[in-house]
């Protein structure tokens, strides 16, 4: 007889190897069966990308076998996201019987997809699981109820902490893996935005050289109180991705004008009673209600700063290279001001991992999240 507790042990480590990468999504295993024998994997990789029911049964149909049981980590979503609901591929495969490690904590979705998959007649059963689900998705549970999107801040630094030399050259502190690395991570956003410092250094483009996960391009995005945007940007030039200028009241109509002719919209957004810059609680809010749920922001540090110190910013995702600058101490750091009056104030990243892109070194962790 089939040890269920055990596969669905197995499920919670295959959840786990989406950790980063799933964000604001949970991170979800799943099992495929033929009676006893386990005849499929799977497990949700990254945000956009096919859940973890879906991989395991194409796991099995890889491997030549037709499945007629599955034990998941948690219940199947019932609705169109940005892929097509699990239960659905879960009935056209031919399951009969399904095992859940927990109900979708997901007011609006809990309880929908069990009673699908009843209503199909496959046998549904529950295993405890639910604070083990809720142990492993810490940053799913946090984000849950936000109107704003899940923010990933990036940068990539040499080994003394330089983001550029003291000319301003930068191309490039990282190898080309690794800036291959985040415009696939680009294509995995709903947003990508920078501080209008950003724009008036480095011109950025800001868009995705990879295959979309998505189904269009991320939306390129500068926090510009002042609206200083240059109309001949790159950004500008190139109309297949939105560009999103966000503003505080106040800016020149002239520069206003000349912008949107130029290709961009215009986001006037309340000012910050403190700083007289764009309010970032209600511009991610605003961002949030025009569909961006993932939101990478890439600088500068004065913007992630900002994003950091109001408690704004969910994850970070630092490319380190083997180099070293040289050249006198920065004054500040890449991830912005304010500095921590003490080392042992400094945030804690948690649930820190670790990976090698050639040379390259990453790190990715969570902010704002309790440590277990």
């Amino acid at each position: 007889m089939v040890d269920l507790a055990r596969i669905l042990e197995e499920c919670w480590r295959l959840a786990d190897l989406g950790r980063s990468h799933v964000e604001p999504n949970p991170r979800v295993g799943a099992v495929a069966l033929a009676g006893d024998e386990v005849v499929g994997r799977g497990y949700h990789a990254f945000y956009g990308g096919p859940h973890a029911e879906v991989a395991a049964l194409e796991d099995a149909a890889q491997r030549g076998r037709r499945p007629d049981g599955m034990v998941i980590s948690l219940e199947p979503c019932s609705t169109q996201g940005k892929t097509p609901p699990c239960v659905e591929a879960i009935v056209r495969a031919g399951i009969r019987r399904v095992v859940v490690g927990a109900v979708d904590p997901n007011p609006v979705h809990r309880g929908r997809g069990l009673a699908r998959l009843r209503d199909a007649g496959v046998r549904v059963e529950l295993l405890e699981g639910d604070q083990r689900f809720a142990a492993q998705n810490r940053p799913f549970l946090a984000a849950l109820d936000r109107p704003r999107p899940w923010v990933v801040g990036k940068w990539a630094m040499t080994l003394d902490g330089r983001m550029a030399l003291s000319t301003g050259d930068s191309k490039w502190v990282s190898s080309e893996p690794s800036r291959l690395r985040v415009h696939d991570l680009r294509g995995r956003c709903e947003g990508v935005a920078v501080g209008v410092r950003t724009v008036l250094a480095d011109d950025p483009l800001l868009t995705c050289r990879t295959k979309l996960t998505l189904q269009k391009p991320p939306a390129r995005i500068v926090f510009d109180s002042e609206l200083r945007t240059p109309v001949t940007a790159q950004l500008l030039r190139l109309p297949e991705a939105p560009v999103w200028i966000l503003t505080a009241p106040g800016a020149l109509p002239e520069r206003r004008h000349a912008l949107e002719r130029a290709g961009a919209q215009i986001l006037e957004i309340p000012a910050d009673g403190q700083t007289g810059r764009v309010n970032l609680a209600t511009a991610l809010a605003l961002l949030g209600s025009r569909g961006v749920r993932r939101l990478l922001v890439e600088g500068g540090p004065e913007l992630l700063g900002a994003l950091r110190e109001r408690g704004l910013l969910d994850q970070v995702l630092v490319f380190l290279a083997p180099k070293i600058a040289g050249g006198a101490v920065p004054a500040g750091s890449p991830a912005g001001p304010p500095e921590a009056p003490i080392m042992a104030a400094a945030p804690v990243l948690r649930e820190v991992s670790v990976e090698r892109i050639e040379d390259d070194v990453v790190v990715s962790g969570f902010l704002g999240i309790d440590a277990p």
